[in-house]
């Protein structure tokens, strides 16, 4: 009579681990993103968090190896927030059925050839060791040009905070203009003017992208009341 009842049991623990459970969240385009990214300019690269469930997701993610050059310049945002100095760690907003969260890097090399590997944990926020890995890689192309004769140097901006003007210190050729980014990489306005009136802009970080005839320039600056 005993084999009567091992038997069941047996079938039961070899037929556990063939079971398929649903997955709750996808990525978009990709769980490893890898992408070429100007040296000379800040580029903006977003993977979205699909939401493959039927009712609101809490999730969260970790930083599990951040191996960035030092020259590199970064910026992270999820669904909730950007940061400029980031934790290792945080919630996403909880994201409904018809929802996504998403991760976005905006990264600048400043003319360095050394790669950067971002790699993460998205995952349930009450379940953290249950996690799939989102990686981020992107390698610098180096482009070959002939200097330009003027100007070279960065330009200058204050003050930085800055409230209601901004002030740009550089050189002005003919068909050199201004324009202002959101962090997200979205273009906010163009002007020729080097006092540029930002009181409309709310209190954040932008880019400023400076447009001479032979080269660009991008500066971070803060709007602070």
């Amino acid at each position: 009579m005993k084999n009567l009842y091992v038997y069941p049991i047996l079938l039961f623990v070899f037929l556990v681990p063939t079971f398929t459970f649903a997955q709750i969240f996808t990525f978009s385009p990709s769980s490893e993103y890898e992408m070429n990214v100007d040296t000379a300019n800040f580029t903006v690269h977003q993977v979205n968090i699909i939401n493959e469930t039927n009712s609101e997701l809490a999730l969260s993610w970790r930083i599990v190896e951040y191996d960035v050059p030092e020259e590199w310049e970064v910026v992270l945002c999820d669904n909730g927030i950007c940061y400029d100095s980031f934790p290792n760690s945080n919630a996403f907003i909880p994201i409904s059925n018809d929802e996504r969260a998403f991760i976005k890097w905006t990264v600048h090399p400043h003319g360095s050839a050394k790669s950067a590997t971002m790699k993460m944990r998205i995952f349930e926020s009450d379940t953290p060791s249950d996690f799939e890995i989102l990686t981020f890689t992107f390698n610098p192309i180096l482009i070959s040009h002939i200097a330009p004769r003027f100007p070279s140097s960065q330009p200058k901006i204050f003050p930085n905070p800055a409230r209601d003007i901004l002030h740009i210190n550089t050189e002005i050729e003919l068909g050199t203009y201004f324009q202002i980014y959101a962090i997200t990489g979205h273009l906010l306005f163009e002007t020729k003017n080097t006092a540029i009136d930002i009181s409309n802009l709310n209190e954040g970080l932008y880019i400023l992208k400076t447009n001479h005839p032979t080269t660009t320039h991008s500066t971070k600056f803060i709007v602070k009341r």
